[in-house]
């Protein structure tokens, strides 16, 4: 185990780096007097957000560890643009590794969940922020197979299937999309009991996608890309 309070583990200790990285985030942990010292230090010598998270990455090590993997997953898909192409990079490798049990097993509850559910959670999670990188790269057969993973893990998530139905839309399918949403309709997922809240969120959600598919399909919507000129960070 590094220490946390030494300038010298301030290199290849995964565990600063997670809280490190914590502190981008709205419920960071819980840190004592000398992790928050520790922590200020680093961050007196970040000028912006992508610094910090560049950081993160320096201090974590190399990713040969399921726990360094998931923080260079998460430092890069919480990158600029310019590191989408990390991002894809270390959440391919993420995913096709063991994961990081301690993220959903302890760090965070899942609402309580058993341990199984809160695995697939997770795995909802990490699928769909790789699907949304795919997709900002306008690789959206990438982003369709994410997302179609993801509704696989967790089948209760709207969020999930409102971003495989705009990749549809974007890929200019939107028969295909209206298909998806009224199997989905008559699906046992459709109910108003669903597990994230007490409304009826999922039913609210897969009708409005609907009627706006329907929309879309009769203004004739056709969507082009915009064109993106990036730089990508090596």
């Amino acid at each position: 185990m590094f220490s946390l309070f030494n300038r010298t583990s301030y290199v290849n200790n995964p565990d600063l780096a997670l809280k490190l990285f914590e502190t981008l985030s709205v419920s960071t942990g819980t840190l004592t007097q000398k992790e928050q010292s520790v922590i200020n230090d680093i961050l007196s010598t970040c000028k912006t957000r992508q610094d910090i998270l560049n950081k993160v990455v320096e201090i974590c090590g190399e990713p040969n560890t399921s726990q360094k993997r998931y923080i260079y997953a998460m430092a890069y898909s919480w990158s600029n643009k310019e590191y989408r192409k990390k991002a894809i990079k270390y959440l391919e490798l993420y995913l096709s590794n063991p994961l990081y049990e301690d993220v959903y097993l302890n760090r965070f509850s899942y609402y309580n969940e058993p341990i199984e559910s809160r695995k697939n959670n997770h795995l909802n999670s990490m699928h769909q922020t790789l699907g949304e990188i795919y997709e900002k790269e306008y690789d959206f057969d990438n982003a369709l197979i994410n997302y179609e993973k993801a509704i696989q893990y967790d089948p209760y998530n709207p969020i999930t299937y409102r971003k495989k139905v705009g990749t549809l839309i974007k890929m200019n399918k939107i028969e295909e999309a209206i298909i998806f949403l009224d199997i989905i309709k008559k699906s046992k997922y459709y109910v108003i009991n669903n597990k994230y809240m007490p409304i009826d969120w999922f039913i609210k959600t897969i009708d409005e996608l609907l009627e706006d598919c329907k929309k879309k399909q009769k203004e004739n919507y056709l969507y082009k890309p915009r064109k993106q000129n990036i730089t990508y960070v090596e």
